[in-house]
């Protein structure tokens, strides 16, 4: 069965469209399982890198506008109860168990950047920002980050990892102190900063 498709010719062709929303919805009424795919294909080219979908929005005259890249907001309508809602899944796969070995495999990335010697004055900057307006009763959580078991033979190695040293940020080797660290890293705690201390052995159990 062939799927409908849009076809643009050129960059020109979205000119002229109506000043509205554009609205992309598929005509399932019935089950409202079928979902909307963007470059949901095979690729076939052996080098090169492949960005199946790119939104790079520009603010082009300076003021207090701001902008957001994509927004996502899945909901339940008031008094309706569900399974699960989630926000965004990412969820990379490395299909069946023959080889063909893989560089850096990472669900999410994110990256602060602006150009070298910019002058700009930025009052925040977060590569995640963590916010909670829940009311109710929430039996397990709210949590920043929840860290799951394993479903495979391979076990979490870290929580965290910190590459290289910072020394505002974290260190790791043995302070000087006289003690027995090997290291630390620092976190804000109320406007405060505040250091984690680190240790090269392991905590018996």
């Amino acid at each position: 069965m062939a799927f409908p498709t849009i076809t643009f010719t050129d960059d020109s062709s979205m000119a002229n469209a109506p000043a509205d929303n554009l609205y992309i919805e598929t005509r399932d009424t019935t089950s409202s399982i079928k979902n909307v795919r963007i470059q949901s294909r095979d690729y076939t080219a052996t080098s090169g890198e492949h960005a199946a979908v790119q939104i790079k929005p520009n603010i082009s005259v300076g003021g207090t506008t701001g902008i957001t890249g994509l927004e996502i907001s899945p909901r339940f309508a008031e008094g309706i109860a569900g399974g699960k809602i989630v926000g965004i899944f990412a969820g990379i796969d490395l299909k069946g168990a023959a080889g063909g070995n893989c560089g850096p495999a990472r669900c999410v990335e994110a990256k602060l950047e602006s150009a070298s010697g910019s002058t700009r004055t930025v009052s925040e900057a977060w590569c995640i920002d963590c916010m909670n307006s829940l009311h109710g009763t929430v039996t397990d959580g709210p949590a920043a980050i929840h860290v799951g078991t394993p479903g495979g033979n391979v076990a979490w190695e870290s929580v965290m990892e910190l590459v290289g040293t910072q020394s505002l940020c974290w260190h790791d080797t043995d302070t000087g102190t006289g003690d027995t660290e090997a290291g630390y890293f620092k976190v804000i705690v109320n406007g405060n900063a505040r250091y984690v201390a680190l240790y090269s052995d392991a905590p018996s159990a």
